[in-house]
């Protein structure tokens, strides 16, 4: 299989598929590794929010409880993209969130997906 394009959204459904019933079956979660190494998505089990970081993936529980996400998992929403940044920026102190956000819509406008990662 081909390596994923760096920062390619791969996407599985949407979110308005998933609130709508929509929530069986989907990729596993080993697959998600072969399209990307950061990603978002909803896991079938327990409809638990799922996190990939560095091509692991875990999920969340409504308590908060974090846990690795088992290889069989099924995601009925998902996004994830190799993950490759284009720059590296640190904030000015007093930054806020709204600060960000004003600076990624300016980039790519409201309903553009855009991969960033924050760090410390």
């Amino acid at each position: 299989m081909a390596k994923p394009p760096p920062n390619d959204i791969h996407q599985f459904s949407l979110l308005s598929a998933f609130h709508a019933g929509l929530k069986e079956g989907g990729p596993p979660a080993a697959f998600l590794a072969t399209q990307g190494t950061h990603g978002l998505g909803i896991s079938e089990d327990d409809e638990a929010d799922m996190l990939q970081l560095d091509s692991e993936c875990y999920t969340f529980s409504d308590e908060g409880e974090a846990a690795r996400a088992d290889p069989e998992d099924q995601m009925p929403f998902v996004m994830v993209t190799a993950f490759q940044p284009a720059a590296r920026v640190k904030p000015p102190r007093g930054t806020t969130s709204a600060t960000i956000r004003e600076v990624f819509e300016g980039k790519a406008g409201k309903n553009t997906p855009l991969p960033f990662r924050l760090g410390y």
